[in-house]
């Protein structure tokens, strides 16, 4: 009887494998292959552009055409002998590859149906950089002259370098994934340029550069280009050439710059609800700059946008303040932040805090362009609670903070899905006289979702500290 019961018993075992057995799919090994060198000491081939895909960092995306799933698999550069991936054989996918530098991102997508055993699957990686790695920067102030202020940039392999900044943090990449720096010089009149390579090694610089100040920095992703919008007695746009030079420069205004598919906008940075935050276009057709259109509606549209939604959830506000924009084909996306203090004399004169509430969002505005006209529309906010009770809040709790802002100052990463944001925040608490005291400083890395439109937050590296330098 004992052993009908094990013989029963083993039956059952090996029935229930077989059925696990054939409701798992089989899978096929997809092997990729790049059209790249396959040794080097440097991570960009110097007479293609192309990146050496042994000194790169590897993330696969395949989505299944059918079902929608995705499957994702990342490699290191120090484990790079086999990059490859198992998807489910018979089954179509999209499969898309990223290359990253300490820099840049470069782009690469097929269409494959795999099959049975071991799959060689050629990948071309576009030539053109296509995104902006996360960039960490720190801003203090100048041992060596109290107007000035140095920026030092932090690469994700742990790269770093310093050069006095202007009033803005400003930087940006081109098609070779290189990396731009404007840097102040003793000339009230004058900046330099300086170029690093995609691994941050310094290539070459520029220096003597007519310009009393540098506004900010943009790169055109389809064309390749890298724009600088800086104070020549006026706001100059101008394209950067492959040997430093600036170029064409076209009247233009604003000190905040987005630049694609040879359509520039400006927004000016500061309180957007007085005075007019002057919304400027341009569009280059033909290799010639058309007329700047600044029509005070579209200004007027944002301001509107920004006094009836964000000011709704701000009944407090000292002035809502536009810190950064970036955009694509059809949005621009403006960093919005609003700091607002409630303060009354304390014994011997002493103001104490009686409430701080620090926020931010994302305003996404879809856009178009006809002829030189530029048109706004659908304006949509991202990263901000709840109305907000004042002074009854008085703080906002943690809680708020981790699905929202505290406080958005620059794009600082692209890489086609996502948008990263360095979120400059403050902690305060309650203190003993009964106001509100500062507690810590809180510097975090947002990454928002273009697809989904969701929003997610992290610490920065210990040594990133942004703007305030803390």
């Amino acid at each position: 009887m004992k052993i009908k019961r094990i013989i029963l018993t083993i039956f059952c075992c090996a029935i229930l494998l077989t059925a696990c057995n054939f409701f798992e799919e089989e899978k096929g090994l997809v092997r990729l292959t790049f059209n790249e060198s396959s040794t080097s000491s440097r991570a960009i081939n110097g007479s293609t552009g192309l990146p050496y895909i042994k000194e790169m960092d590897v993330k696969i995306e395949a989505e299944d055409l059918l079902t929608g799933e995705k499957t994702e698999a990342f490699y290191n550069k120090h484990n790079l002998d086999d990059v490859s991936i198992y998807l489910s054989i018979s089954h179509k996918y999209r499969i898309s590859v990223k290359l990253y530098s300490p820099v840049a991102i470069w782009k690469g997508s097929t269409e494959h149906a795999v099959k049975n055993g071991v799959n060689i699957l050629p990948v071309e990686i576009k030539r053109k950089a296509r995104g902006l790695n996360v960039i960490g920067y720190t801003v203090k102030p100048s041992l060596t002259s109290p107007t000035e202020k140095n920026l030092t940039i932090h690469l994700p392999d742990g790269t770093e370098f310093t050069k006095v900044q202007f009033e803005y943090s400003n930087f940006c990449c081109d098609e070779k994934g290189r990396f731009y720096i404007p840097v102040k010089t003793g000339s009230s009149s004058e900046f330099s340029l300086y170029r690093y390579d995609s691994e941050g090694q310094y290539v070459d610089s520029k220096t003597d550069l007519n310009g009393m100040d540098v506004y900010s920095m943009a790169y055109d992703r389809v064309t390749g280009t890298p724009y600088i919008l800086m104070n020549e007695v006026q706001s100059i746009l101008c394209p950067i050439d492959s040997s430093l030079s600036l170029t064409s420069g076209i009247d233009f205004g604003g000190d905040a710059l987005a630049v694609y598919d040879n359509v520039a906008i400006s927004v000016r940075r500061g309180n957007m609800t007085t005075p007019d935050p002057r919304i400027k276009c341009v569009k280059k057709t033909s290799g010639s700059w058309g007329s700047v259109d600044g029509v005070s509606t579209q200004a007027a549209f944002v301001k509107d946008s920004i006094t009836d939604e964000f000011m709704q959830k701000h009944p407090i506000g000292k002035g809502v303040i536009v810190n950064d924009i970036f955009m694509d084909a059809n949005s621009i996306y403006l960093l919005v932040s609003d700091e607002g203090q409630g303060k009354s004399s304390g014994s011997n004169l002493i103001e104490v805090l009686q409430y701080q509430i620090q926020t931010g969002c994302i305003l996404k505005i879809d856009y178009s362009v006809k002829g030189a006209k530029l048109n706004l529309s659908n304006p949509q906010f991202f990263g901000i609670g709840e109305l907000i009770s004042i002074p009854t809040s008085r703080i906002l709790p943690a809680s708020y903070y981790a699905n929202n802002f505290y406080k958005p100052v620059k794009f600082i990463g692209f890489d086609g899905d996502n948008l990263y944001i360095a979120d400059d925040g403050k902690q305060y608490e309650f203190s003993n006289t009964g106001g509100v005291k500062f507690k810590a400083n809180v510097n975090r890395i947002a990454t928002f979702n273009l697809a989904d439109k969701s929003l997610s937050f992290e610490m920065a590296p210990e040594n990133v500290k942004w703007d305030d330098g803390e």
